[in-house]
């Protein structure tokens, strides 16, 4: 399904017209839409955290998630995360990233034996389970 879609000159609306029964996989086309729409427009998403009650904006939070991680080319990273209402997230992470990320799990984490590998169910090549 396609959405007519036009964000506006000053890139800071955005103008759709919907009138649609969705099923799972056409919504999740039009949130995907809807995303890479939000990406163009003005202002852009701050790359700091918002500050509770500062923009009014509704951040999703989910406790434990879905996570698989894959080495990549160069020392990167591509860690997956599954939100509930997103589907999967991928995020490639440079090496600086990837050193941050591992020393604070490493100083925050309680020392425990892992029940679940983040490896694509222990196949080692990262490939999220379908």
């Amino acid at each position: 399904m396609e959405t007519p879609m036009n964000i506006s000159p000053d890139k800071r609306r955005i103008r759709l017209q919907l009138t649609a029964e969705l099923d799972a996989t056409a919504l999740s086309a039009l949130i995907a839409d809807l995303s890479d729409a939000r990406a163009q427009m003005e202002p852009p998403i701050p790359m700091d955290l918002p500050q509770p009650g500062e923009t009014g904006d509704l951040i999703p939070m989910q406790d434990e998630p879905s996570v698989i991680a894959a080495p990549l080319k160069g020392g990167r990273t591509r860690l997956w995360l599954r939100s509930h209402g997103l589907g999967w997230l991928a995020f490639n992470f440079t090496t600086t990233q990837t050193a941050a990320l591992r020393d604070f799990f490493h100083a925050n984490a309680p020392a425990t034996n892992p029940t679940t590998s983040l490896f694509g169910g222990g196949s080692g090549n990262g490939t999220p389970p379908h």
